[in-house]
């Protein structure tokens, strides 16, 4: 956590519980992509292996819909109008 804590620069508790949130995503999806190793071992029905995907296909999308919200939350910065 304390690299994506680098990357997003945090400016409030807003943003920190928004990466928070990433990186509980991000261990979520990493521990699900450890499961989808079984299958070559032939112990995960077809039916898991879908279930699985589905999941993962809901990580990715609350991990791309929290950095939008991680963005959004920042304030706009209107310096560039002000001609010096």
């Amino acid at each position: 956590m304390l690299g994506l804590r680098k990357d997003h620069k945090l400016e409030g508790e807003t943003e920190a519980h928004l990466v928070r949130g990433l990186a509980e995503i991000q261990t979520r999806l990493n521990r699900l992509r450890g499961y989808e190793v079984v299958p070559e071992t032939g112990n995960l029905e077809p039916k898991a292996l879908l279930n699985c995907t589905l999941i993962e296909q809901r990580l990715l999308r609350a991990i791309r819909l929290t950095l939008k919200l991680l963005k959004d939350t920042r304030p706009v910065s209107w310096s560039f109008l002000i001609r010096v």
